[in-house]
């Protein structure tokens, strides 16, 4: 007797004798995947923070002490819109100054003009000389010259006013206030920041091997902390012309509408860019073996697992899906995850579970 037949009979089983029958394999239902006929979005993900596209951020550009406060965090205000007023005793000096030089320089000047007049006037009747004609011209010319320069050093005085009257440079909301009445504040110290809601944009990076479909306006689906269940829609403002050489990512930065003024800004978003888009058939990424040199999925059909080879199209990495080109149609239903161990050929019962059972 050979050592196989001496094998066979020691477990029981003749040397003629097939193996016995394992039986169906059992199946779940969650461990097929049906395929199906739906949309599929191909493209790099990408995330960041969301910011205002429009910001404003106000510094002190003098030193003094608070003294009005006329917006608070959240308010809606106009451009333009006085936000508040610093004490500044030189500052105003100055001002007060200039003003009460440019007077003085006017009124002047309308002295040296009827002046002239007046000489004018007696030179042509003789009464006066050439050169009294020419000391009242110079007076003029000088008066104007006075004038000239004091509407400068005027404006120079406003130019530095403006560093003690905040006003705002956008329309949009206070986003943050760090100043309250009675404050001193020095040069370069942060006091208000206004933002515009309407738009927001994000800055993220994708890989550089997309740099072929990164193009303005192709379209970005992205979500956000805080509306799990809703998915919002930007396109590609601006892409950077350079790879960064550490991370091999390229920056790019997609602007979003908002006209509704749902989405904050500082909220973390995540998402991708929509670089292919088309109706095909889908099968879960998680049904595809591509170990092989072609890649293969498992197919219930008649009752038995049969491994079929197919080709891929498009693969969308967020929702775990990818695109079946050939050896599959709508309907089919294939082997999902770790129940793709069945061997092909062997026969399966699918397992439904039922309310009793699931009790």
């Amino acid at each position: 007797m050979s050592w196989l037949a001496l094998l066979l009979s020691g477990c029981g089983v003749s040397a003629n004798e097939a193996p016995p029958d394992p039986g169906p394999a059992l199946l779940a239902t969650e461990d097929l995947a049906e395929v199906r006929l739906t949309e599929i979005v191909e493209g790099p993900r990408l995330s960041g923070t969301l910011e205002a596209a429009d910001r404003a951020d106000l510094r002190a550009e003098a030193a003094g002490s608070v003294t009005e406060l006329h917006a608070e965090l959240g308010d809606q205000v106009e451009k333009g819109a006085l936000l508040a007023r610093i004490e500044n005793d030189w500052i105003q000096g100055q001002v007060q100054a200039a003003s009460s030089g440019l007077a003085a320089a006017e009124e002047d000047l309308k002295i040296a003009e009827r002046e002239l007049e007046r000489t004018t006037t007696l030179a042509e009747a003789g009464a006066l000389s050439e050169r009294d004609l020419d000391m009242a011209e110079s007076g003029a010319n000088g008066a104007r010259a006075r004038l000239l320069a004091a509407r400068a050093q005027a404006g120079a005085a406003s130019d530095q006013l403006d560093a003690i009257v905040l006003r705002s440079p956008i329309a949009g909301l206070v986003s943050e206030r760090a100043i309250h009445v009675g404050d001193v504040v020095a040069p370069g110290a942060k006091l208000f920041t206004v933002i515009d809601p309407s738009s927001l944009r994000l800055e993220g990076s994708v890989s550089a091997e997309a740099v072929g479909r990164l193009v303005p306006g192709v379209p970005v689906e992205f979500e956000v902390q805080g509306f799990a269940d809703r998915t919002f829609v930007g396109s590609i403002e601006r892409v950077s012309p350079a790879v960064d050489p550490a991370t091999r990512q390229i920056p790019v930065l997609v602007s979003i509408p908002n006209p509704d003024r749902v989405l904050l800004a500082g909220l973390f978003a995540e998402g991708r860019v929509a670089t292919a888009r088309r109706d095909a058939l889908v099968i879960p990424l998680t049904a595809v073996d591509v170990g092989a040199a072609r890649p293969t999925v498992l197919r219930v059909n008649d009752g038995k697992v049969e491994e079929v080879e197919v080709d891929i199209g498009l693969v969308d990495d967020s929702a775990q899906q990818v695109e079946v080109v050939t050896g599959l149609a709508a309907g089919d239903q294939v082997i999902v995850g770790a129940a793709r161990d069945v061997e092909p050929g062997r026969a399966v019962r699918i397992e439904v579970a039922t309310a009793d059972a699931e009790g």
